[in-house]
């Protein structure tokens, strides 16, 4: 009886620690997906703003082929743009956890990432913003604005 006790204790104790590193390979496969699509937002970000620069007088979505996109780029297809008065707001409205906060980890906690609560910027470290997002952005969505 008394070996059948140690088999058992083991047994769950084996258990519990193949499920503890389960769950950090999850863990680490969904913040590489979100440093992946970072990454990705960035390069987007970077030619939506210029074309906004350039073209202060256009309001609405900036097609790719306007961007000057690198010739290797493939834009995510939840992965959007709108600009406004010179400024551009990229978003990602896939659900992504991780998202934001690989965002601004990547941009040394820029207050212009985020994800868009009532129609405003709500930072993921710094909480609520007063940055008023276009009502074109869908609520829920990562937000990188120009700033």
């Amino acid at each position: 009886m008394y070996v059948l006790s140690v088999f058992f204790a083991l047994f769950l104790l084996l258990n519990l620690l193949f499920m503890q590193n389960q769950h950090k390979l999850g863990t680490q496969a969904v913040t590489g997906e979100a440093v992946a699509i970072s990454g990705n937002i960035q390069i987007y970000r970077n030619a939506v703003i210029r074309y906004a620069r350039a073209n202060s007088g256009v309001e609405g979505v900036a097609a790719d082929t306007y961007l000057n996109l690198p010739a290797w780029f493939k834009r995510l297809p939840a992965l959007h743009n709108y600009v406004v008065h010179g400024k551009a707001y990229v978003y990602y409205v896939a659900h992504q956890p991780e998202l934001a906060y690989a965002l601004a980890q990547a941009s040394h906690n820029s207050i212009f990432i985020g994800i868009k609560r009532n129609g405003m910027l709500y930072h993921p470290l710094r909480g609520a913003t007063s940055i008023h997002l276009p009502a074109t952005i869908p609520e829920n969505s990562v937000v990188y604005a120009d700033g």
